[in-house]
């Protein structure tokens, strides 16, 4: 087990643009993540813990959506202090390499263009069809036999 996670670390790094392994490498990351887990009330060794994740995260192995959880998980604090710190550890490390993180978990932005004209011809054609059917003429009552049992006596 141990075998293969050093092995999807190599192969993760193998693949990292320069700027994501100068960073890994940087003394600063180290620093940066320890002020973040001591701020937020981390014990020593969580620290330890805290920056293994942050350096999957940068590694591409820790999905963006999963970052908040593995932290709950891996630390055992509240999702609160896993949000505060996901927050903390986007605005100090992930924002100035933003690029180059979204190019490692492949984040695309799509175009919805072909989205927006296909919900627009659907509502077009449920438009256009409840016009064709609605005739929205007052229809006469049904005549109702003289023996209804429900209807009341008109005396």
């Amino acid at each position: 087990m141990e075998d293969k996670h050093i092995e999807i670390i190599e192969d993760s790094y193998k693949n990292l643009p320069d700027k994501l392994k100068r960073i890994l490498v940087d003394k600063g990351l180290e620093n940066k993540v320890f002020t973040i887990g001591k701020k937020r009330g981390l014990h020593i060794d969580s620290l330890g813990i805290l920056l293994s994740e942050v350096q999957d995260f940068i590694l591409g192995i820790t999905k963006p959506l999963a970052l908040q959880g593995k932290l709950v998980k891996s630390l055992d604090v509240s999702y609160q202090i896993a949000g505060d710190l996901v927050a903390d550890l986007n605005e100090e490390i992930f924002m100035p390499v933003r690029a180059e993180l979204q190019q490692v978990h492949r984040v695309v932005k799509k175009d919805n263009s072909e989205t927006k004209s296909f919900v627009t011809k659907k509502l077009n054609q449920t438009v256009q069809t409840t016009e064709k059917s609605s005739d929205h003429s007052v229809k006469k009552p049904l005549n109702y036999s003289k023996s209804d049992p429900y209807r009341e006596p008109l005396d």
